[in-house]
Formats: C-alpha cells, sequence, structure tokens
C-alpha cells in the first residue's frame, strides 16, 4: 500500500526516519467540532488479490496503543471548507 494525496490534502506528515514515508493528509474538523485526520492508501493489484481471497487486512502502528481508528472504503471528509 502506499499513501496517496487526494483532492482535499492540505497537509503532508513527514517521515522522521530512513524508513518511514511522507504521509499527505487532509486535516479537518466534523460538524461538532472534533478534529480529525485523514489518510488515503492505494493497495496494488496483487494486495487486492490478498484481501478478495482473505477479507482481512492489517493495522500496525508504532508504540504500546493507538488511538480510536476508522478504516474505510469511502472519505469522511470529500471537501474542505477554508
Amino acid at each position: 500500500m502506499i499513501p496517496v494525496k487526494t483532492e482535499t490534502t492540505n497537509c503532508i506528515l513527514k517521515g522522521t526516519a530512513p524508513d518511514v514515508m511522507d504521509l499527505p493528509v487532509t486535516r479537518f474538523q466534523f460538524d461538532n467540532g472534533v478534529p480529525a485526520v485523514q489518510s488515503c492508501w492505494e493497495l496494488s493489484p496483487g494486495e487486492l488479490e490478498v484481501i478478495r481471497k482473505t477479507g482481512k487486512m492489517y493495522f500496525s502502528i508504532y508504540g504500546n496503543t493507538h488511538p480510536p481508528i476508522c478504516l474505510s472504503t469511502t472519505p469522511f471528509v470529500e471537501e474542505v471548507s477554508s
């Protein structure tokens, strides 16, 4: 998987280690004022095939825990207001 820029990308989180790439993201707020960050990932044909066969995808993060996340096939935000 590779992270990709979208029409709403408005920030780049810089990778600070040699094996960590930059991550294009969209910073936004939900209607209730809660801040959020969204990234978009593109799967290779091989990765899509594995998901078709297993129905599984894995999420990993450095550290001992992670905040609540949502993996989705549709974006929460499709446009960013200025």
